[in-house]
Formats: structure tokens, C-alpha cells, sequence
């Protein structure tokens, strides 16, 4: 079980949108939910096969198809929640078409981002190597100089100059502590609670950032709310699960405003 919690966690939203079309398009031939799952498994990939064959099982024990996929706890709560309208609705063909068109809009917007961020990582990886050609090398050249012709050089020159010796004779060092570091703080980033919400506030106050933060959040937001409004979920469900999709402590916590006023009997817009 543990096995299979770690594999699911790998899959990603490309394997999951044509997961999704494949059992829509099956449904809508009417084939038989346990029969759907076998073909599945048989053409699907170790990890997927993997899930597909708990949730067939639980199915054969006469489980729903809800509850099936929820015990593999595998599944996030949005996905759970369309699964449940379909079945009880009868429509998990068309539940599932939407979904498929919700994952693959995801993996899009992914890809983008990924694109938006690799100039950005290249010009800073390019300034990195430039420096440190620049104090390997050339600062060397002009210690000589200083030195060959008896010169005390300036303040700057002299900081300058040091850096690049400390470079050159500990480099050793150095690398050791950069391998040390970038996985523990990578860790931290990941498991602390204090550290992620920094960097969540953060990504709302730096000018470029914060707008394609925004925008992002927007978009998945808006994306998830409309699937499952449109599905049957009650608006005040439906906000709830698209504000934990957008996994997001500081804007989940904003939006629980917005779905305790609507509780309260207030308009969805006020």
C-alpha cells in the first residue's frame, strides 16, 4: 500500500489526462466499469496498473466506484469529488471527458510555466559561471600587476582580489558546502511549514512575480470551480475542493472567507 501511495505520487497530470479519456471513452461505449478497469490495466503503465488493479479489487468486493478509488488514497479529493457526481448522476462518461480536459489544460499550463522559467535559470547560471571565470582567472592577471610594479591597490580591488584567492585555494571547501546545502535547504523549503509560507507571501509582493502568481491562481481556480459547478457540486464543496487544489495555505485561507460569507446567505459576488 505504501508502495503504491509512493508510485501515484508520480503520476503526472499528462498520464492522468489520457487515464481519464480512455475511461471516458470506454464508458461511453458502454462497457462495464470492472471490465474497463481490466483493459486499462493491461495497456496502462506499471505505475498506473498499479492503482487501477486496488481500486478493481475493491470494486469486485462490492464497494462503489467512489469509495473504490478513495481507498487507495491516491486520488486528490477534486478527483474523488467528480467521481462520486458521476456515479450518482449516471454521466462519469462525461465526468470523465471533463476531467480529461481539466488535466490536459493543467499539464499546459505546467509546460508553461517551466518554459516562462528556463531563460530566466540560464541567464543566472551563465552569470554564476561568468563570475567565477572572472575571479578564477582574470582577477589573477591583475593581482600580478599590483604586485610586479609594488602598487597597493584600492579598497575594492584588494576585497576583490581576496575573494578570488579564497576561490582558488578552498574551492575544495567550497563545493563540499554547496553539495551540503542545496539539498538541505531544497528539504526545509519542502517540510517547513514557517518557510513555505514565507515564500507563498513573498510570491504576492515581488512586481513580476506576484502578477503571474495571480494569474496562475486565477486560472486553476477558476478552472476547477467551473468543472465542478458545472458537474452538480454545490458551490459552497466546490469552493472549498478548488481552494485546496491550488495547494496554497495563504489564498486557501482567503477563500474560506469568501465560502463562509456565502454560508452565511450572502451573494456569491459580494
Amino acid at each position: 500500500h505504501h508502495h503504491l501511495k509512493h508510485c501515484v505520487k508520480k503520476i503526472k497530470d499528462k498520464e492522468i489526462r489520457i487515464l481519464c479519456r480512455q475511461m471516458g471513452i470506454l464508458l461511453e461505449s458502454a462497457c462495464e466499469i470492472t471490465k474497463m478497469i481490466d483493459i486499462l490495466i493491461n495497456q496502462s503503465n506499471r505505475k498506473i496498473s498499479n492503482v487501477l488493479s486496488q481500486t478493481s479489487n475493491h470494486i469486485k468486493r462490492g464497494n462503489s466506484i467512489t469509495k473504490s478509488f478513495q481507498k487507495s488514497e491516491l486520488f486528490s479529493t477534486f478527483f474523488i469529488s467528480m467521481i462520486n457526481t458521476g456515479e450518482v448522476s449516471g454521466n462519469l462518461d462525461k465526468v470523465m471527458y471533463n476531467l480529461a480536459d481539466y488535466y490536459d489544460k493543467e499539464y499546459k499550463l505546467k509546460s508553461k510555466i517551466k518554459t516562462l522559467l528556463i531563460y530566466p535559470i540560464i541567464l543566472i547560471l551563465l552569470s554564476v559561471v561568468s563570475m567565477i571565470i572572472i575571479m578564477v582567472v582574470v582577477i589573477p592577471n591583475f593581482e600580478m600587476i599590483f604586485i610586479s610594479n609594488g602598487i597597493n591597490p584600492p579598497l575594492l580591488t584588494r576585497i576583490l582580489i581576496n575573494v578570488s584567492t579564497f576561490i582558488r585555494t578552498k574551492y575544495v571547501y567550497i563545493i563540499i558546502a554547496i553539495l551540503i546545502t542545496i539539498p538541505i535547504s531544497i528539504h526545509c523549503i519542502k517540510n517547513s511549514t514557517k518557510i513555505t509560507l514565507i515564500k507563498n507571501n513573498l510570491k504576492f509582493k515581488i512586481p513580476i512575480i506576484k502578477n503571474i502568481s495571480q494569474l496562475i491562481i486565477t486560472t486553476r481556480f477558476c478552472r476547477a470551480l467551473s468543472i465542478l459547478v458545472e458537474s452538480g457540486i454545490q458551490i459552497v464543496d466546490s469552493i472549498e475542493i478548488s481552494a485546496k487544489i491550488i495547494d496554497d495555505k495563504l489564498t486557501y485561507e482567503k477563500l474560506s472567507i469568501s465560502k463562509e460569507h456565502i454560508q452565511r446567505g450572502n451573494n456569491i459576488s459580494d
